[in-house]
């Protein structure tokens, strides 16, 4: 049975780092203060804790090339995780303090439950001596007793871990490119329903035809209900279904001059409607 291994001093010490970062960050409205809290949120803390749970024992990754896959992971988190909120509900300084938090938390989390790979070396107290043979994989007892021995991972090129940490940072680089080119291109793209109300011909004000029209730039396909009212007569309602660049338009006829006015609707769950476009065409000033 795996038992649960408490937090070591360097857990602790990155954790309560954080917490004053996040805690200041939070509070302060100073320039100069923000960027000197917000550069560990940012280039340090969460790569720290990331690399932490994937790499723990140092021996496997050099001093250089772990500060390199911390900074890497950090900048990862901070790009992905500024991303994620953005889509999900608004990037703000508030949601993403939250989310540091929240991924130095779980990483230190988890790692309580990641095995670390110790040699364990149990020898019967009634052994006399111990040698090792042929490489440092195996141990085994020369004398009457019993030993258990667990294997030392050799030092390949690329360990399991530093492969499974470079996977994960490409992982995290490619994913943040998709949501950054995906986010750009529907952030800077303006949504507008257009509608008008024009008399006809248009240089006739008192005319008794007045066109009434719609067009959906909402970005995909959308039901909008339209509610004309001419002077004092009951409201006409219609129902129009357009896709993203379509237009609907409807002629309605009047008395000379008389006022008419449309009001456009979108369909909004679970809340209803609401209201997206108000014109009218106004009775002519003599």
């Amino acid at each position: 049975m795996r038992s649960i291994k408490m937090p070591t001093r360097g857990d602790l010490i990155l954790i309560g780092i954080s917490a004053v970062c996040i805690i200041v960050a939070a509070f302060s409205s100073v320039g100069a203060i923000d960027a000197i809290v917000g550069l560990p949120l940012t280039t340090y803390l969460p790569g720290a804790a990331l690399v932490s749970t994937i790499a723990p024992q140092r021996r496997h990754v050099g001093a250089v090339e772990r500060q390199i896959w911390i900074v890497g992971a950090s900048f990862g988190l901070a790009v992905f995780g500024g991303l994620v909120l953005n889509i999900v509900g608004g990037l703000t300084r508030s949601s993403w303090l939250v989310w540091i938090g929240v991924i130095i938390i779980a990483c230190t989390a988890l790692k309580m439950f990641v095995p670390r790979g110790t040699i364990a070396l149990d020898v019967d107290p009634t052994s006399t001596s111990a040698s090792s043979r042929g490489t440092s994989d195996t141990y085994e007892v020369s004398n009457v007793g019993t030993v258990t021995t667990r294997k030392v991972p050799r030092l390949n090129w690329v360990s399991t871990r530093q492969a499974v940490l470079l996977l994960g940072a490409v992982g995290i680089c490619l994913a943040a490119m998709v949501l950054s080119i995906h986010t750009n291109a529907t952030t800077t793209k303006e949504s507008f329903v257009q509608a008008w109300v024009l008399p006809r011909p248009t240089d006739d004000v008192a005319s008794t035809s007045v066109q009434v029209g719609l067009q959906n730039r909402s970005g995909g396909q959308r039901t909008y209900l339209v509610n004309v009212t001419v002077g004092t007569s009951p409201t006409k309602v219609f129902s129009v279904l357009l896709a993203d660049g379509a237009s609907w338009t409807q002629v309605i006829t009047r008395r000379p001059g008389e006022r008419v006015e449309s009001t456009v609707y979108g369909l909004v769950k679970p809340w209803g409607e609401i209201v997206l476009a108000k014109v009218d065409l106004a009775t002519p000033v003599a």
